[in-house]
């Protein structure tokens, strides 16, 4: 069986559509926001600084990254 992540646009708009679902929903779980939120507390956000999230999907995490950051960019 082939990793359909490995070339996510080559299995079409609708298995697109279902991947974006799944990751905005699980991000959004009340049991996971908690978990979120703890890891990004513990980060260091420098002023003025660029904070970059390896993988970020969707990028629900990184839009809490950015409402953190008084200066700088995510």
């Amino acid at each position: 069986m082939n990793d359909p992540f490995q070339d996510v646009d080559a299995y079409g708009e609708e298995f697109l559509q279902i991947v974006t679902v799944a990751l905005e929903n699980r991000a959004a779980e009340e049991q996971i926001i908690p978990i979120i939120e703890a890891y990004l507390d513990d980060l260091d956000w420098i002023d003025g600084g660029a904070h970059l999230e390896i993988g970020a999907g969707t990028g629900a995490i990184s839009r809490r990254m950015a409402s953190r950051v008084q200066k700088g960019e995510v």
